[in-house]
């Protein structure tokens, strides 16, 4: 059994129902896997909500969630799911920003970054 499917089950993804999905293409996961984290979503979240750019944020952050879920990441969907609702009344309702609202939103990116992070050690290690 390849090892960075292991860790990452350890870290609590379920990379294992991913590839089931993929019809047991293990090859094409670790493939989408290091694709999804080289592609730079993850710097353009973080620029989209330093700069106050709520409403792409929202998008980028959907977008890394969809992904997340399809690779069974549920430590970094979870995380990214926070993120996004916390960002949808802005999205969906043109709601404006609070700034408690923006110190979470702040707060929740920290634990995307975390998990991402964490993310990329695994896949480097394994």
């Amino acid at each position: 059994m390849n090892g960075l499917l292991v860790h990452l089950a350890e870290w609590g993804a379920d990379p294992f129902l991913a590839i089931e999905r993929m019809m047991g293409d293990e090859a094409l996961y670790t493939e989408l896997l290091r694709k999804a984290l080289r592609d730079g979503e993850i710097d353009v979240l973080r620029a989209q909500i330093q700069q106050k750019q709520y409403i792409a944020a929202f998008r980028t952050a959907h977008k890394l969630k969809g992904s997340a879920v399809i690779l069974g990441l549920t430590p970094y969907a979870a995380a990214l799911s926070t993120t996004l609702e916390l960002l949808r009344p802005v999205y969906e309702e043109h709601a404006a920003m609070t700034a408690d609202r923006e110190k979470k939103v702040c707060s929740a990116f920290c634990l995307v970054n975390s998990a991402n992070e964490e993310l990329q050690k695994l896949v480097l290690a394994g």
